[in-house]
């Protein structure tokens, strides 16, 4: 088909994610070792083609307004699929309210974004991306997107892979998002030391590191009550948990007022429930290859595993000055969990081992996961 016929044809579904027939489709998760298999919408099954697809969106920044951004400009395979910056910078230079969040195994979350319970699958949060108003982040609108996806239905490359996943289909930003996060499943990671410990090799983890482990996991840090399981996240769910329990937590991070405020626009939970309870939760991220993920937090303002080890041992940050001054140590919504611990300098050093024992570098150089149009 045309290109011009099949740009005819287009239409945009804001709210309703198309259900096409796929014949013949193909896949077999290579990378999840003994892992339950990630939940996937039964409207968008997995495919091998759709995946390769969605892998050359991830990559293509001609899906950005002006061309100048991809999806991994903000989640980069070297940085865990992050970024590095404090918060990243959109099509038009804006600046995005919130740290970007690495995309490893991102198909085992229940809800997604740092703090709206809505987002259930990676489909329903890509157009919060693709078409936020404020800030802007690839800037795609009513009016542009036409002439966005006419830059890839102009490309000879472009119109034999989408005609191979949706065969004789109208193509519309709905076959862009569901290629893309078909794709965004594939990112998983369990060959990490720590999993082949876990998986029986007593050797994978040095005894600094079985040290740190144990911290971790001990009541003295409290740590695995935000940070569980193999995707050490309890926003979590699989193929056969599906949903699993909302998971938000308050961690002391900030108290402008003393009534539990965080800085706007990153209020957390409560933007979406209205409740004060509410105020400064954030859902855990997964601790996998967070020895590659700085800077951390939902804001990015704090800059290393050192730091952020120093404020939880505090039971919160204190901010003494500035704009964001306040005790958040004393913050009303605070975790039960995040009540302080003292570490002796070595005890410190086996927690950060242990942190650095959860990076696999096998998932890192995988090649399925990599840019197929050349480095970044």
């Amino acid at each position: 088909m045309k290109p011009f016929v099949i740009l005819a044809l287009l239409f945009f579904n804001a709210c309703d994610p198309i259900n096409s027939k796929f014949e013949g489709t193909s896949w077999e998760w290579k990378h999840i070792q003994k892992q339950p298999r990630p939940f996937v919408p039964e409207f968008n099954p997995m495919d091998s083609s759709k995946v390769e697809l969605g892998r050359f969106l991830f990559y293509d920044s001609n899906l950005s307004a002006n061309r100048n951004v991809a999806c991994a400009t903000c989640h980069n395979p070297k940085f865990g699929f992050g970024d590095s910056l404090k918060r990243s910078i959109g099509t038009l230079s804006d600046t995005l309210h919130r740290n970007a969040q690495p995309l490893i195994n991102v198909a085992y979350y229940n809800t997604f974004t740092w703090m709206n319970p809505v987002f259930t699958t990676l489909e329903d949060q890509m157009r919060n991306p693709l078409f936020g108003e404020a800030p802007k982040e690839m800037g795609l609108n009513d009016q542009n997107l036409p002439d966005v996806i006419h830059r890839f239905l102009s490309q000879d490359l472009y119109q034999e892979k989408f005609a191979a996943v949706f065969p004789k289909e109208a193509i519309t930003i709905d076959h862009f998002i569901q290629s893309i996060a078909a794709f965004q499943r594939t990112i998983v990671s369990f060959i990490s030391p720590y999993d082949r410990f876990l998986d029986g090799d007593i050797q994978a983890l040095t005894s600094e590191q079985v040290m740190g482990k144990d911290l971790f996991f001990s009541e003295k840090l409290e740590c695995s009550h935000c940070h569980n399981g193999r995707h050490l996240s309890t926003a979590y769910k699989d193929e056969e948990s599906r949903l699993g329990e909302l998971s938000f937590f308050n961690t002391g991070m900030y108290n402008l007022d003393s009534l539990g405020s965080y800085p706007e626009p990153n209020l957390g939970l409560f933007e979406a429930s209205l409740k004060n309870q509410d105020r400064g939760k954030f859902r855990p991220p997964t601790l996998r290859n967070v020895a590659l993920t700085a800077p951390y937090l939902h804001d990015g303002s704090v800059a290393s595993l050192e730091e952020i080890i120093t404020i939880y041992a505090s039971g919160g940050r204190n901010i003494i000055e500035g704009p964001h001054q306040g005790d958040g140590r004393q913050n009303p919504n605070k975790s039960q969990f995040i009540k302080g611990f003292k570490l002796t300098s070595q005890e410190t050093q086996a927690l950060l081992a242990f942190l650095h024992s959860l990076t696999d570098t096998t998932f890192l150089n995988e090649p399925e996961f990599q840019n197929p149009f050349g480095l970044l």
